[in-house]
């Protein structure tokens, strides 16, 4: 019988291989990764495959310093220590699954209209000129080009790399690298939508995804993965602490 470990890997696998299958699996799997940005690509894919509705997971010690207790009989979201370590295995639990009996609440930051300047400001400053927009969502969208564009170099490389045996492996570097930014562009817009409380659905469709069923081997599919979570956590990283300080100070006030 598999163990719990090679179990948890082939689950991994699979999860990987079905987010190439179409689009739709990809942007369901880009939504849990957004609300769960801090986390690498390979724990949102085992998040994503367990408990695609979580918002905030952690482990057991994590929650009780919060003063959160974990429900009784729930079921953890089994996640992969190191692959280079084999037989390690970690488990969190998400907020939905925590309660608190001293009422201890866990208030997740939310972007809200009054923090679009500040937060513009500091995207400026960390990610490069862009122009003031009307809508915020254009500004997400500004700033996902900018940061795709700062940081996906070193990952074509990568891409390139690995293309062999799958759907890329015929095209040629130029088109290979159309066919990445675009994606990577795009599913970075898709999460930074996501966890600033907007619908992306409504800005994207499933043709503006249409390119990951070439990312049809799990070397492909996490090069995708891996640069569009790594990037998007830098940028909510700094929307997240721009929220945070400004929450703080309308307490203050």
């Amino acid at each position: 019988m598999p163990s719990k470990y090679d179990l948890t890997v082939n689950l991994s696998a699979y999860t990987a291989h079905e987010l190439s299958v179409n689009p739709q699996n990809y942007m369901a799997f880009l939504t849990t990764a957004a609300r769960n940005y801090k986390y690498s690509f390979e724990d949102q894919l085992l998040i994503f495959a367990q408990k695609p509705g979580a918002t905030a997971c952690a482990e057991i010690a994590t929650w009780n310093r919060l003063g959160r207790l974990v429900n009784k009989g729930t079921k953890g979201i089994t996640l992969l220590v190191n692959r280079d370590i084999p037989y390690k295995l970690r488990h969190v639990f998400d907020l939905s699954d925590t309660n608190s009996p001293r009422g201890h609440e866990i208030k997740l930051w939310q972007m809200q209209s009054r923090y679009e300047e500040s937060v513009f400001e500091t995207l400026k400053n960390a990610f490069g000129e862009i122009e003031s927009k009307e809508h915020f969502v254009d500004t997400l969208t500004d700033i996902a080009v900018l940061a795709m564009q700062d940081n996906f170099s070193d990952y074509l490389d990568t891409l390139l790399s690995v293309r062999n045996e799958s759907f890329l492996e015929d095209y040629d570097k130029q088109n290979i690298e159309v066919k990445f930014k675009t994606l990577l562009q795009n599913s970075i817009a898709y999460m930074l939508l996501t966890r600033c409380g907007y619908d992306a659905d409504l800005y994207y469709e499933t043709d503006d995804f249409r390119d990951v069923t070439e990312f049809n081997t799990g070397e492909t599919i996490a090069v995708i993965g891996n640069a569009g979570s790594d990037i998007t956590e830098m940028v909510l990283r700094e929307i997240e602490e721009t929220v945070r300080d400004e929450s703080r100070v309308e307490k203050q006030n």
